[in-house]
C-alpha cells in the first residue's frame, strides 16, 4: 500500500510540473503575494537644503549628522522605525499615531531650540507630514499612496511644523494636549483625492486663529463653538483659497453686499415716500436700519446684500444677534461712516476684518461659503466663490 502511495504521489508530480501547476504554489506565495498593512507614515525633509550645501557643504553636513543623531533618539523613545534616510530626506513609520505626532512635535521644538543659536541663514530647519494609511510592504521598505500622501503634506507643511493628514488627525484628536489649525482641504501632485490637512501649533503661546481647533477638539477660537469634523476625508468636495485665510469675509465682498442692500432700501424707500408723502431722508434710515436689523437678527443672519454674496454675522461667540446687538450695530455704522468712511476701510487693515461698528458691537462677518466647501458642507447662499 505505501508503494502504491508514493507511486501515485511521484506520478500526480510529474503532471502537476508539466502544467506550470503546484498545490504548494499559487498565487499565494512569498514570491507573487502583496503584503500590506495599515500604519503611519512620517515624512521629513530639510527646507533649503541645497541652499546651505551651497554655501557650507562641511558646515551642512556635521550639521545633519547631529540633527540625525536628535531624529534617530526620538524615533527610538516612540517606538518608531526607520525606513530610509536619503540625503535631506527621513522616511519611518510608527505603530501609533499618537507616538508619531508626539515624535514629530518633540523633534520640531528640539531643533528649534538649537536653531534660535544659529543665525537665522545657517538654520537647518524641518517640514514633517504626517498619514495614516494602508501601505504596500516590500522587505523593509514600503510603497504606495499612504506613503505619498505623507510625502505631499511635507512638502506643503510650514517650515519648522508638523502637517496631520485627516486620518491621522481623527486619531489623536483629544488624545494629544495640542491646538490644531485646519488648513482646508489641499490639492497635492498626483493624489487624486482631497486631503484634509491639520497643521499642529507648536508654540503654546501663539496668537489663536480663525481655524483654530483647540485640544478640546470642539472650538474655533475666532468664530464659536460649532464641530469642524464636517470635512471628513471622504468627501470630494476641496477647499478654496478663501478658507485657507480664514473665514472672515473681506472688504471688496463687503462693499458688493453694502451696495445691493442700499439699493434695495433705496428702491423701497421711493416706493413707500411715494404712497405716504414723507419725506425720503428720514425714512431711509427707518427702513435701512430695521431692514438690516431683521435680517441680520433672522435664521439668515444676513441681509440679503450679504445672503448673495454667501456672507454672515455672528456675535463674538458665533451665535446670531439678538435684535438688539443688531440694532446696536447698524446705528454704529455712523461712527464708521462720519470720518470719511475710515471706518468702513479699516476692514482692509484689520486682522478680523472688522469695520469699527463690528468692533464695537463685537461682531463677525464671515465668509459662510468658503467655511462651507472647505469643510464639505452643503453652501446655503447663494454665491459660489
Amino acid at each position: 500500500m505505501d508503494s502504491l502511495l508514493v507511486a501515485m504521489t511521484t506520478l500526480i508530480d510529474i503532471r502537476l510540473k508539466g502544467t506550470g501547476a503546484h498545490p504548494m504554489k499559487d498565487a499565494d506565495t512569498p514570491e507573487t503575494r502583496v503584503i500590506r498593512k495599515l500604519t503611519t507614515i512620517l515624512h521629513a525633509d530639510v527646507c533649503g537644503y541645497s541652499r546651505l550645501m551651497g554655501q557650507d557643504e562641511m558646515g551642512t553636513l556635521k550639521q545633519l549628522k547631529e540633527h540625525k543623531v536628535i531624529v534617530h533618539g526620538f524615533l527610538d523613545r516612540h517606538y518608531g522605525r526607520m525606513i530610509n534616510w536619503t540625503g535631506d530626506g527621513l522616511l519611518a513609520e510608527f505603530a501609533s499615531v499618537v507616538e508619531a505626532v508626539q515624535c514629530a512635535v518633540e523633534i520640531q521644538r528640539e531643533l528649534k531650540a538649537r536653531n534660535d543659536l544659529v543665525d537665522a541663514d545657517r538654520r537647518m530647519e524641518f517640514r514633517v507630514g504626517i498619514n495614516l494609511g494602508d501601505v504596500m510592504v516590500d522587505g523593509y521598505e514600503l510603497f504606495g499612496e499612504g506613503v505619498n500622501i505623507a510625502a505631499r503634506l511635507q512638502s506643503i507643511a510650514p517650515v519648522g511644523g508638523v502637517l496631520l493628514s485627516g486620518t491621522s488627525f481623527d486619531q489623536v484628536r483629544g488624545k494629544l494636549a495640542l491646538d490644531f489649525d485646519f488648513m482646508g482641504r489641499q490639492s497635492v501632485k498626483n493624489i487624486s483625492d482631497q486631503i484634509p490637512a491639520y497643521a499642529v501649533v507648536l508654540d503654546p503661546n501663539a496668537r489663536p486663529t480663525s481655524r483654530r481647533i483647540s485640544r478640546s477638539g470642539h472650538t474655533y477660537a475666532d468664530v464659536g463653538t460649532f464641530d469642524p469634523r464636517p470635512a471628513p476625508h471622504a468627501r470630494s468636495r476641496g477647499s478654496r483659497a478663501a478658507a485657507l485665510r480664514g473665514p472672515y469675509a473681506g472688504f471688496w465682498r463687503r462693499t458688493v453686499a453694502f451696495a445691493v442692500d442700499i439699493y434695495i432700501a433705496v428702491a423701497v424707500t421711493f416706493l413707500l415716500s411715494d404712497l405716504l408723502n414723507e419725506s425720503i431722508d428720514p425714512l431711509f434710515v427707518l427702513i435701512y436700519a430695521a431692514y438690516l436689523t431683521g435680517f441680520e437678527s433672522s435664521e439668515w443672519q444676513a441681509s440679503i446684500g450679504k445672503r448673495i454674496m454667501g456672507l454672515k454675522v455672528i456675535d463674538e461667540r458665533g451665535e446670531r444677534l439678538t435684535i438688539s446687538r443688531a440694532l446696536g450695530r447698524n446705528f454704529a455704522k455712523v461712527v464708521s461712516a462720519v470720518p470719511l468712511m475710515l471706518g468702513f476701510i479699516w476692514a482692509v487693515f484689520s486682522e478680523k476684518k472688522q469695520c469699527w461698528h463690528d468692533s464695537l458691537a463685537d461682531t463677525l462677518v464671515i465668509d459662510e461659503d468658503a467655511l462651507a466647501v472647505a469643510e464639505g458642507r452643503e453652501q446655503k447662499f447663494f454665491y459660489k466663490p
